[in-house]
């Protein structure tokens, strides 16, 4: 499905295409279920045999189960601020809508399949939307396949600058969250206080308590840097980092190191890294969610940025697939130590 000018209609319209289908699908099935007590017993395509009001209750959960767990997330997506942070996510948003509206199809199917055997031959009272249903669920699938395609030929794109409205997230940090480290990695010694050379007094702790060692990790399109722990000293890139930082004063928040070089700002001098230098973090959360401005989501200090965090997003968290792309794990305990690879964890039993 193309618009006017022949361009594939966006993404955001087809998720909320889907969702209109979707809900008059319900809609009908619920009707039909609320009249189905005194129609005949069905059997499924899998030889699994129902009572009418039983299979369309199955039925409307499965449409429910789209809706909660898929259609609810992608519309809550902010696709043109999403891409600016992204690579390819209008292509990725298509494909896991694609795979939502061939289920929708199959339900709708299964409903048609339904009314067929269990009205009477005359077929008096079915409605008349099984066609239309089924022929609007084509043309959508058509839609996203043409969608699908058109994004396919985009080039990967790294945005040189934002829209006004947005915080000068740094290339570089944009380049980190789509797993593309254009960084360099130095060592630091523990023992080096001058202030170019320095780790965090909070650093320096760690490590009477934790066996490694720290690095710093340097952008090479500004002049951001921050240091992160690991376990071997050969180690060469930020993807090594593996402690997991509990939140001195956030309970139920821990995090690694790595979440400041993909939080940070494009920075003029390396001296501005230090919690007295100007702003050098932005909240990408609100980046995502279209919800940036210079004055509340610019930061100084870490702690800051990380109270924003707990205060705004703690139980307002971006969906699933913006969660996954900025390594933000929902889990029920965290370790000390883990080489696993997100890089904020909030622990569930006080979400």
């Amino acid at each position: 499905m193309t618009g006017p000018s022949g361009n594939a209609i966006p993404v955001s319209n087809l998720v909320a295409d889907t969702s209109t289908q979707v809900k008059d699908l319900y809609r009908n099935i619920e009707r039909n279920a609320a009249d189905s007590s005194d129609l005949p017993d069905f059997t499924d395509k899998h030889g699994r045999h129902y009572s009418s009001p039983d299979y369309l209750r199955t039925l409307l959960s499965k449409l429910q189960s789209i809706e909660t767990d898929g259609l609810a997330d992608l519309r809550h997506l902010k696709v043109s601020s999403l891409s600016q942070l992204f690579d390819d996510i209008e292509l990725e948003i298509a494909d896991g809508l694609t795979e939502h509206v061939l289920k929708v199809v199959s339900i709708a199917q299964a409903f048609e399949d339904w009314a067929y055997t269990c009205f009477e031959p005359t077929l008096r009272g079915v409605p008349n939307f099984f066609s239309s249903i089924t022929k609007s669920a084509s043309d959508l699938k058509q839609s996203l396949n043409q969608t699908y395609n058109d994004l396919s030929l985009h080039p990967r794109r790294v945005p040189s600058r934002f829209p006004s409205s947005f915080p000068p997230i740094c290339p570089g940090a944009i380049e980190l969250i789509n797993g593309h480290d254009n960084g360099t990695v130095a060592s630091v010694s523990d023992f080096d206080r001058s202030s170019r050379g320095a780790i965090s007094a909070r650093s320096r702790n760690n490590l009477q308590s934790v066996d490694g060692y720290y690095k710093w990790w340097y952008c090479q399109s500004c002049k951001y840097r921050c240091e992160f722990h690991v376990r071997d000293r050969t180690a060469t890139s930020l993807s090594d980092a593996n402690l997991i930082v509990p939140s001195a004063r956030i309970p139920n928040m821990h995090f690694r190191e790595t979440i400041w070089a993909k939080f940070h700002l494009q920075t003029a001098n390396v001296e501005d890294t230090y919690q007295n230098g100007p702003k050098t973090l932005g909240c990408v959360f609100c980046v995502a969610d279209d919800k940036a401005s210079s004055g509340d989501t610019m930061f100084r200090k870490r702690g800051d940025l990380l109270k924003h965090i707990r205060n705004y997003h703690f139980y307002r968290m971006p969906p699933k697939m913006v969660r996954d792309k900025l390594g933000v794990s929902v889990c029920q305990k965290v370790s000390g130590t883990s080489t696993a690879k997100f890089d904020l964890y909030f622990e569930k039993d006080e979400r």
